[in-house]
């Protein structure tokens, strides 16, 4: 046994380093990206590259690049190793594949996740069951792993921003199964500048949160009841002077946002 575990581990390894040797090929895989709403059949496809972006142009803010995929290939048994390999998105992307070496022909389980810079996973797939009884030339349609918002702050019930305002401060928090929210953000950031100067006066900006984990079972949106978002505006010195605290936040898979405007509270209200 100790014998063939070590023959799979060097095969794996030749795979990793790009050998031409194609004579231990079981399988080969390439992959691409979907942003769409999965959850919803009305909507349209979003096709994405290694860029991540959108079919048109640049998305303000932008959407992170996918700089790496990985492929975990698992026996569910547990008896016979398989692989955990990453790769540059580039190389399987644009009907490019890449070998798989050097497993027992079998039935394995599949997970193709693919990773922007700092290790969020953006898009992913499984296949709890995966026939390699025989060759696979495959390529992936990778569904969104992750969900965005909009909204637009608004002060006394308008868009109109008070001038001290600069910047703001946001975070988002999934809720727990026993009903209370988590302490560690899935998402933060800060929109700087906060207002712009335009045609009807100093007017709030849109506040986009991207990269949300949205959580898939068994190929099935499952959703939290709600986020928690907390959101604080500023002004130059970094003094909050105005809040927001909205627990009912609710987000679908890629860009189907279900926000709603977002009412500012005096600083006296923020938690």
């Amino acid at each position: 046994m100790t014998r063939i575990l070590s023959a799979t581990l060097i095969s794996l390894a030749i795979a990793a380093c790009g050998s031409d040797d194609t004579s231990n090929d079981v399988a080969e895989v390439g992959w691409s990206f979907n942003y769409r709403d999965f959850t919803n059949d009305a909507a349209p496809d979003d096709l994405r590259g290694c860029d991540n972006r959108p079919d048109g142009g640049n998305a303000i803010p932008p959407y992170n690049a996918i700089t790496k995929v990985r492929v975990l290939i698992t026996d569910p048994a547990g008896q016979v190793p398989g692989m955990d390999q990453e790769y540059d998105c580039a190389q399987g992307i644009g009907g490019d594949r890449l070998p798989v070496r050097g497993l027992v022909l079998q039935e394995y389980a599949l997970t193709i996740e693919a990773k922007n810079a700092t290790g969020t996973v953006l898009y992913r797939i499984v296949k709890p069951t995966w026939d390699l009884t025989s060759f696979k030339s495959e390529s992936f349609e990778l569904p969104t792993a992750t969900g965005e918002f909009h909204t637009f702050p608004r002060y006394d019930g308008a868009l109109t921003c008070p001038a001290e305002i600069v910047t703001m401060r946001y975070a988002l928090y999934s809720k727990n199964s026993d009903g209370t929210f988590a302490t560690t953000p899935v998402a933060s950031g800060v929109l700087s500048p906060a207002c712009e100067q335009g045609f009807s006066g100093y007017t709030s900006l849109e506040l986009i949160i991207r990269e949300v984990p949205v959580t898939i079972a068994n190929g099935t949106f499952q959703t939290y009841n709600a986020f928690r978002m907390a959101v604080a505006a500023l002004n130059g010195s970094d003094q909050v002077l105005y809040c927001a605290t909205d627990t009912n936040r609710t987000v679908r898979p890629g860009n189907d946002s279900l926000g709603g405007d977002l009412t500012m509270l005096s600083a006296t209200s923020c938690d």
